[in-house]
């Protein structure tokens, strides 16, 4: 019996955790696509995050070799990512410096919606974690469920403007190590 329920349990986990890397990674492939990013790679699960996930306290500092952002925020989370986005869409293209100088400043934390996308991680665990950041922008309190670690990096890699003309195609440029799968870079 306690097998049973213990492989029950593992199942459970294991598909919320597959839905949650099948919904990043498509939102990746996704941001890749919109805006020609070559070297988007797709994430996958890293016991080692999981481990510094579940030990450090909420709010955190990005460490030596990952970044970190949240998720399940209600209707608040969804109001201050849409207004991030809306920000980010907006200035990208016509304020390019001054949407690198916020990404600079978001880099000592959190850079929100840019953790998802950061196209050279290629390493995510989540936790459940109670966490909440106060916009004073939109005067909101955001109580988040989750924390997503990304690795094995700790810098944004990627730079504002974005260049949506350049018809660079998602998975294109993996390097040595990497190779197309599904519009993302994998290892080979």
């Amino acid at each position: 019996m306690k097998t049973a329920l213990l492989f029950v349990f593992f199942c459970v986990v294991t598909t919320i955790f597959a839905d949650e890397l099948s919904k990043f990674n498509g939102l990746r492939k996704k941001f890749a696509e919109d805006n020609g990013i070559p070297n988007m790679w797709a994430l996958r699960y890293s016991k080692m995050l999981l481990d510094i996930a579940e030990s450090i306290p909420c709010p955190t500092e990005p460490g030596a070799d990952w970044r970190y952002y949240y998720t399940i925020g209600g209707k608040n989370g969804a109001e201050f990512n849409r207004h991030l986005f809306q920000w980010f869409d907006t200035y990208k293209k016509t304020n390019a410096s001054m949407v690198t100088a916020q990404v600079k400043q978001w880099e000592k934390g959190t850079a929100y919606f840019l953790e998802y996308v950061n196209p050279t991680q290629t390493e995510i665990a989540c936790v459940d974690k109670r966490c909440y950041i106060k916009s004073t922008d939109l005067k909101l309190t955001i109580h988040y469920k989750r924390m997503c670690l990304f690795g094995p990096y700790n810098n944004i890699g990627m730079t504002v403007p974005i260049a949506q003309s350049s018809k660079r195609l998602p998975g294109t440029q993996c390097g040595p190590n990497g190779e197309r799968q599904d519009r993302l870079c994998v290892p080979k």
